[in-house]
Parts: structure tokens; C-alpha cells; sequence
């Protein structure tokens, strides 16, 4: 059943790679979450019942080490999204230490008591009917649940309304720290064309939800996923043999993997390939 793969294959004569997809921030919306309601900024926010819908893309904070911070084309524009994010990390007990604006760029630094850091999930590639609103809240319900009981902590949500996104939501919460983010304990998504094999991720990551076929969110390190094509089973144990000598090299770790037999096999240049063979690892 795996017409992608083999479709992949053929056009570029080696096999299909798919990898985890990660946001690293997110873009535009509507706040709630934790009680917190932030301040309203000129025409960009509009309060509407227990809800802030921000109009601006500029004022939703990208995360990365011990930083918020945005893109911007104005000074005006950051301290829109300064009046937003400093009132949301006062409210939460969080400290800022240090504002910067500089060539488009605007930051906040800041300091949690127990030295976790924010980060964010952006659910717009989650499968939802993004034009049922009380579903996308039960989801996000759900999202927030599983951060809690995977000791989590969520700060705030924000629903997105702006035309360059669909109808979505994001969630910042805390997580403990790493050099390399890719081992932070995230909520995440990993998307595959050729669908996911979760039984084998199920023993390694915190499932949060099997999203259809080709959808897994869960709670953990960042997964990659390495796909080939192979002649034949021996094929099949010795390239994943290969590709475990490589994660090893690489310092990453490997999580399991799954051979198919192709329905219909691709010939490349004159040799078939009868098997497929999907290798996780841990980026």
C-alpha cells in the first residue's frame, strides 16, 4: 500500500526520507488559558468575553533557549507584543531579565524559579474541522490535559485567527531544558505520507493522540524517520544495520523498525525492489 514511497523512489532513485516537522513558534490569534487575560494593545487586540483575539501575527512569541521573541517591522510593533508577553510572564511568575529590540528583531529573556523554559505547539496540521469551534476547543482541552499528567506545566493558549492560517490554536507551556532542543520533553507531531507505525512509538514517546494514518502527536524527544526501498529481506537486515552504525556515529538513538513487502514494486534501473523498510530514531 505504499503507492508515496514507491512513487519517491522512482523519482529520485533512492529511497523516500520523511522526518518529524517541528514549529519552532508559531503565528497570530486569540488568548485564554490559566486565567490569564493579557492587556489590550491599540486596534491589533480585541477583547471579546473571557477571550483576546490578537489580529497581528507580530504578537505571538516564538521560543528557542530562555527567549521570547518576534519579527517586526516597527519599535511600535515590539512594544505591542512587549505590553502581551510581559504581563502574561508576570502573571505566571515568570521574570523577564532582559528587552532587546535590534534590525527587526525583539526579545524578551526571562527566568523561571526552577530554571524551566517555554515552549510552544502550533496545531494547525493537527486533522480537526477547523470550522468547529467548540470541537478545536475540546481539542485543545485534550492537548492541555496531556502536558498536565506528563508533568508539563501549560502557560497559556492562544486561538489563531488570521488569513494566513486556517482556524487553529497554540499552547505554550514548561519543559525542562536541554543543550539540544530535539531532547527536550515537547508535545510534538510527526507526520508521514506513508503512514506511522505506531506500535513502535508507543513504547518510546508519551502517545498523545493517533492523528488518522499519517498523524502522531505525542510527548517526548524529537523522532526522525529514515524510509528504503530494498531488494529483499537480506537487504532489508543489512540496511538497517547500516543506518544503526550511522545513528550511533551521529550520537542519536535508535527506536525500532518495520519491513513491508511493495505491492507493486518499483524497478530502478533495471532493479526491482520488493521491500520497504521504515527506521526510527530519536533526533
Amino acid at each position: 500500500m505504499r503507492k508515496l514511497l514507491v512513487m519517491s523512489a522512482l523519482a529520485v532513485l533512492v529511497c523516500a526520507d520523511s522526518r518529524a516537522q517541528e514549529l519552532a513558534g508559531v503565528n497570530a490569534s486569540d488568548v485564554r488559558g490559566a486565567g490569564i487575560k493579557p492587556p489590550a494593545v491599540s486596534n491589533n487586540v480585541n477583547l471579546g468575553g473571557d477571550q483576546t483575539v490578537i489580529k497581528e501575527l507580530h504578537l505571538l512569541a516564538r521560543t528557542d533557549q530562555s527567549r521570547l521573541f518576534t519579527r517586526v517591522k516597527t519599535e511600535a510593533e515590539f512594544e505591542e507584543f512587549s505590553a502581551i508577553w510581559e504581563g502574561t510572564l508576570a502573571a505566571t511568575g515568570i521574570k523577564v531579565v532582559e528587552k532587546t529590540y535590534q534590525n527587526g528583531l525583539g526579545q524578551i529573556k526571562y527566568a523561571t524559579a526552577d530554571g524551566r523554559v517555554i515552549r510552544s505547539f502550533l496545531a494547525e496540521r493537527v486533522n480537526y474541522n477547523a470550522l468547529d469551534t467548540a470541537g478545536m476547543e475540546k481539542l485543545c482541552e485534550e492537548l492541555i490535559g496531556s502536558l498536565k499528567s506528563s508533568g508539563l506545566t501549560p502557560l497559556v493558549s492562544f486561538n489563531i485567527d488570521n488569513e494566513a492560517l486556517r482556524p487553529t490554536f497554540v499552547i505554550y507551556y514548561l519543559t525542562e531544558p536541554k543543550e539540544n532542543s530535539a531532547r527536550e520533553m515537547q508535545l510534538r507531531q510527526l507526520t508521514n505520507a506513508d503512514g506511522i507505525d505506531f506500535e513502535l512509538l508507543d513504547n518510546a514517546v508519551t502517545t498523545v493522540k493517533r492523528d488518522g494514518p499519517y498523524s502522531f502527536l505525542y510527548i517526548g524527544k524529537l523522532v526522525g524517520l529514515k524510509s528504503k526501498i530494498c531488494a529483499d529481506e537480506a537487504a532489508v537486515a543489512a540496511k538497517v544495520s547500516a543506518y544503526r552504525e550511522f545513528l550511533n556515529a551521529e550520537n542519536k538513538e535508535y527506536i525500532g523498525h518495520k519491513a513491508y513487502k511493495l505491492e507493486v514494486p518499483p524497478v530502478v534501473e533495471g532493479a526491482r525492489f520488493d521491500w520497504s523498510v521504515d527506521i526510527y530514531f530519536f533526533q
